[in-house]
């Protein structure tokens, strides 16, 4: 959340779009529905240091980008906070408090925070076991769930919407890849006996 409000490489992209549909070299009418999102590659460097990071990947470089990168949406922070009374400011108030816990781990890494990073990132690595089920599933029980209109309306009843999802995809998806997915594997695999 922080990265998408707070990144001053989206204020680029913004820039660069404008400028390419100003000089009439994009149409900005079919702009979005024939390139993939050019905001999107603002966040880039971001999903680059977190693969390098999970891959193990350690050195003065590392470290020095990991460092840059934290620091960039500082500039995201500066400007909120000069331009407090314009309209839509409020938006920034969530991703910068975010952006300040996130600083203050990056440079404070305490040893609490490293044992419960360890934690998640194992759970993210059994998350990943069931990755291709949970992305088959997913869309299907998504449909359904618009179909059901008894839980819509509130905040309570979207809560409840969304924990049932989630936990109804995520067993969808164990079910698909751990037992389903084997299940037939065996079953359309030549025997070795043959």
């Amino acid at each position: 959340m922080s990265i998408e409000y707070l990144n001053p490489l989206t204020t680029v992209a913004h820039k660069l779009v404008n400028l390419l549909e100003a000089r009439q070299l994009v149409e900005p009418s079919i702009w979005a529905t024939y390139i993939i999102n050019i905001f999107d590659y603002a966040a880039l460097p971001y999903a680059a240091s977190i693969v390098l990071c999970v891959a193990g990947v350690r050195g003065v470089v590392i470290r020095w980008a990991g460092l840059v990168l934290q620091v960039i949406p500082a500039v995201g922070v500066l400007y909120m906070i000069r331009h407090w009374g314009e309209p839509h400011m409020e938006e920034f108030v969530i991703p910068s408090v975010l952006y300040a816990i996130s600083t203050v781990l990056f440079f404070f890494q305490f040893k609490l925070v490293s044992r419960w990073s360890n934690l998640f990132q194992q759970q993210l690595i059994d998350l990943g076991l069931i990755s291709y089920g949970l992305y088959v599933i997913h869309f299907p029980i998504l449909v359904l769930f618009h179909q059901v209109v008894a839980f819509s309306g509130s905040a309570l009843t979207f809560s409840i919407r969304a924990v049932v999802y989630l936990v109804l995809a995520l067993a969808a998806a164990y079910a698909l890849d751990k037992i389903f997915q084997p299940w037939i594997k065996k079953r359309l695999s030549p025997s070795p006996d043959k």
